[in-house]
């Protein structure tokens, strides 16, 4: 994708794609995680998916976002073999922004069934994963900012303190790159209890590709928006009208060569 506004995918490895961000400083990404999309019954109500798009459409334009990444299970397994839909329901999301697409448990079949057909359909309006995991990188990092960085992240608790005045602002962190997943450990169910310590293992699991202790971690699959700050992961829950919990994430490049990542519950009542 030879664009300055498009996420730039590098090299892929065994383990993961590498993708660089735009140099424009203005560039920005929404990121959400298991819609659970289907026209056969899933977690969430049918009727209420063309106004989930619907709301999807209205925080790409309060956030004037450049691009769209959804962590995983856009579509629920119910309709793992309606190609059709797939394809008419991502149609209707990259007509707004570039859609960037992980492999989910429950989508995965699906969408490798369909790479072909977005590629052709829609072309750079979509790009589907090879796997699902991503390293977000803001290339190497400048030596003094490496010496600097945890002055860096001292100085943005000061910002966070007065953002989080913004009460659906839940968690605001920086970091010198962002690794993007669905679950990577665990295809199954999580109860409450669950979900911190699969977030550790899953972050313990990923530590020998993280160049930087400062690097963090974003998941999906949890249905949970949780946020172990200090051990650098956190999780997505699902963006969907019909869930009353949902959430999304804003991601910015910083000033000072961070990125930013903003997550957000939303209480739809």
């Amino acid at each position: 994708m030879e664009n300055d506004n498009m996420l730039q995918l590098n090299n892929t490895s065994a383990i993961c794609e590498t993708i660089f961000p735009p140099k424009n400083e203005n560039w920005n990404a929404i990121i959400f995680s298991d819609s659970h999309f289907s026209n056969k019954g899933s977690y969430f109500p049918m009727e209420k998916i063309e106004e989930t798009i619907e709301l999807l459409d209205q925080l790409i334009k309060k956030e004037n976002v450049s691009q769209i990444i959804c962590l995983g299970d856009l579509f629920h397994f119910s309709c793992k073999d309606d190609q059709h839909y797939a394809i008419e329901i991502i149609g209707k999301i990259c007509k707004k922004k570039p859609l960037y697409l992980l492999l989910g448990n429950h989508d995965e079949m699906l969408l490798t069934s369909v790479r072909k057909k977005l590629r052709e359909e829609y072309g750079d309006q979509v790009y589907l994963a090879k796997e699902s995991f991503w390293e977000l990188n803001k290339e190497e990092l400048k030596e003094e900012l490496k010496e600097n960085l945890k002055e860096n992240l001292k100085e943005n608790l000061k910002e966070n303190l007065t953002e989080n005045l913004n009460e659906n602002l839940t968690y605001n962190i920086n970091c010198p790159r962002l690794f993007l997943t669905h679950d990577g450990l665990n295809h199954f169910w999580l109860s409450d209890i669950e979900v911190k310590p699969f977030l550790r293992s899953l972050r313990f699991h990923y530590k020998n590709i993280f160049p930087n202790q400062s690097d963090f971690l974003l998941t999906g699959h949890t249905h949970r928006l949780v946020s172990l700050d200090d051990e650098k992961v956190a999780s997505l829950g699902p963006f969907h009208s019909g869930f009353q919990k949902s959430s999304y994430a804003i991601l910015t490049q910083s000033k000072n060569g961070l990125f930013n990542l903003k997550m957000y519950a939303l209480d739809l009542k």
